[in-house]
């Protein structure tokens, strides 16, 4: 999917879904390309720095044009995250080999509020079953706004046999987090009407993130959760 709103059409730059964009260097002997970023929030996707390259202006008719760089030594690939939404990653350790040993690990959320605080994402499960693929899986939405993700079921059963460590949540990072940056506690609650405390949020200045992580890796089942909230 190319990018494009009211102002410009780019057919050097694609999107990977709502959240991520791919722009690649396509000219010879240059590891730069100057590209049009529409009027939203815009971060690379580069652990840890996770680099704002564009912020939303409210009295803009427009997006603009940033030059940005690509490498395989010292700089990061030209990959960025949409403001306004919610990416589901993992850490991939050392000796993962094939995908099916990322059932083994646990899932991180990136959440990247839009100028309103708000940010929305979805992570999919099921059985692999051929015979009720219809029924047994869980699509979960979530959404975040001011100081709170919600989780919810969009489709599929409450309740599918699946028991695999990526339904786990180990660490929520939150970009350009200056708004919630004298956060000083967390905590979740479970459907079943559980508040569980996580460890003390963590937020950093030199990247503008706010890191919020369970005290048990396996205990913030995304399944059973029905919220995630942080406060100062």
């Amino acid at each position: 999917m190319c990018i494009r709103d009211r102002y410009t059409t780019l057919d050097t730059s694609f999107m990977v879904g709502p959240a991520i964009r791919v722009t690649p260097v396509l000219a010879d002997d240059t590891d730069k390309v100057r590209t049009y970023f529409p009027n939203v929030d815009w971060y690379t996707y580069s652990d840890p720095g996770y680099e704002r390259v564009n912020t939303f202006n409210e009295t803009a008719h427009h997006g603009k044009y940033v030059t940005v760089h690509s490498g395989l030594v010292g700089r990061s690939l030209n990959v960025h995250i949409r403001g306004g939404t919610i990416l589901t990653v993992q850490e991939v350790a050392e000796g993962v080999q094939n995908v099916l040993a990322l059932h083994n690990l646990p899932i991180n959320l990136i959440v990247v509020p839009d100028h309103q605080h708000s940010a929305y994402g979805e992570v999919f499960y099921d059985t692999e079953s051929t015979t009720d693929f219809k029924n047994e899986h869980q699509d979960v939405a979530m959404h975040c706004h001011e100081w709170d993700i919600d989780f919810s079921l969009k489709s599929g059963k409450q309740e599918i046999k699946y028991n695999q460590t990526d339904m786990y949540i180990d660490k929520i990072i939150i970009l350009g987090a200056e708004y919630y940056q004298k956060a000083v506690i967390a905590r979740y609650e479970t459907k079943g009407g559980q508040t569980i405390n996580m460890k003390a949020p963590v937020y950093s200045k030199d990247h503008k993130t706010l890191t919020l992580q369970a005290v048990d890796t396996h205990s913030m089942n995304v399944m059973q959760l029905n919220k995630i909230h942080w406060a100062d």
